[in-house]
C-alpha cells in the first residue's frame, strides 16, 4: 500500500513539475508578444503609471479577458490587434490548453505603481494562484510622447 502511494505521489509531482516546465516556456513567448505589441500600439504616451491583469486561456484559439485594470487605457482585453499577434504567435506553439494570469505593470518614467495599487493586485493575485498559473510581472516602461524639434540651418 505504501509503495502505490509513493509512486502515485512521484508520478502526480512528476507531472505536474513538466506541465509547470510548459508553462514557463509559454510564458516567455507571451511576455515576448505582449511588450512589442503594447508598445507598438501607442502606449509610449501613456501620462501615468498603472496595472492590468489579463487571463490568457489558449483552446483552439487564444482568448483574452480583463480580470482588474487601474485604468480603462490599460485594459488590453479588447484590444483586437494584441489578441490577433497572440493568436498567430501562439495558437500552433502553445501546444494542449493553457490558462494563464498576465500581471502588465506599466511604468511612467521612473514611476512605478503606488503601494496601493500594489496592494489591491497582490490580493487578487493570492485569490488566483489557488486555481491558475500566474506568470512573472510584464513590465511596461512608457515615457512622454516625442514632440517633434524644429531644425535650424
Amino acid at each position: 500500500m505504501k509503495k502505490i502511494l509513493l509512486i502515485s505521489v512521484f508520478v502526480g509531482h512528476t507531472i505536474i513539475g513538466n506541465s509547470q516546465e510548459g508553462n514557463h516556456q509559454y510564458d516567455s513567448l507571451i511576455t515576448r508578444v505582449m511588450v512589442r505589441s503594447i508598445i507598438n500600439d501607442g502606449c509610449t504616451g501613456c501620462p501615468d503609471t498603472g496595472i492590468a491583469l489579463l487571463r490568457i486561456v489558449k483552446t483552439d484559439s487564444i482568448r483574452m479577458k480583463s480580470v482588474y485594470s487601474s485604468n480603462s487605457k490599460y485594459d488590453y482585453a479588447n484590444d483586437s490587434n494584441l489578441l490577433k499577434r497572440l493568436n498567430e504567435r501562439g495558437r500552433n506553439y502553445i501546444r494542449g490548453e493553457y490558462t494563464v494570469v498576465v500581471p502588465l505593470y506599466f511604468h511612467y518614467g521612473d514611476k512605478s505603481p503606488s503601494g496601493e495599487m500594489m496592494k489591491v493586485v497582490e490580493d487578487k493575485l493570492k485569490k488566483i494562484e489557488l486555481t491558475t498559473h500566474i506568470m512573472k510581472p510584464v513590465v511596461i516602461v512608457t515615457y512622454p510622447a516625442a514632440t517633434k524639434m524644429e531644425t535650424r540651418r
